[in-house]
């Protein structure tokens, strides 16, 4: 669907190499993907595809398959994730400025939807993915298994400068999501995407 005349994903995507970092997509193997595959393929995207149920496994799949060590995670239903702190974690990381955890968080419990910034370990993730005990919960929601275990993870937490939006969601969830964010990329159609 369309945001701003521009289809949600690829508006995703887009804003996403704003960073100046390599960006993938990481989607299932079910027939009723082929669609977003093809797609995002065609816009010169790398797509990785994986199980449609394990999205923890397919995360750390696409991340070893894109050569990645670490990575940010960016949810397609995430228009306006924050850009700025991406660049500046980034840029700590490569300047060695401070280590990175195995998760790397802004989350707070009543964050506005939509604006985690999540910068994940591959040796950590995959680490959980060979875990038996995975609940669907986990498997689903890629980094529940930090939160749900913090001691046995280096979770280094970075407080959002949005702390305090904690009214209403930057994510496209429902449809209500996306008829509300749909009024605002309609007069703002080319906002970070170019």
């Amino acid at each position: 669907m369309n945001l701003g005349g521009i289809p949600l994903i690829e508006r995703v995507l887009k804003r996403a190499s704003l960073c100046n970092l390599p960006v993938g997509l990481a989607t299932s193997v079910h027939h009723t993907d082929d669609v977003l595959a093809e797609f995002v393929s065609g816009l010169g995207y790398n797509v990785f595809r994986g199980d449609l149920n394990n999205v923890l496994c397919r995360a750390s799949m696409a991340a070893k398959a894109f050569g990645f060590d670490y990575f940010f995670r960016l949810c397609g239903d995430r228009p306006v994730f924050e850009l700025d702190e991406i660049r500046s974690w980034d840029y700590q990381i490569k300047n060695g400025d401070w280590l990175y955890g195995d998760l790397v968080t802004n989350y707070s419990p009543g964050l506005i939807k939509g604006i985690t910034t999540e910068l994940i370990s591959l040796r950590a993730l995959s680490e959980i993915a060979t875990l038996n005990l995975l609940s669907d919960a986990q498997r689903e929601h890629v980094t529940s298994y930090f939160y749900d275990n913090p001691s046995k993870f280096n979770i280094l937490y970075r407080p959002s400068k949005f702390i305090n939006l904690k009214k209403g969601s930057l994510a496209v969830d429902t449809k209500d999501d996306f008829f509300s964010l749909s009024g605002f990329f309609d007069l703002n159609s080319d906002l970070d995407v170019s």
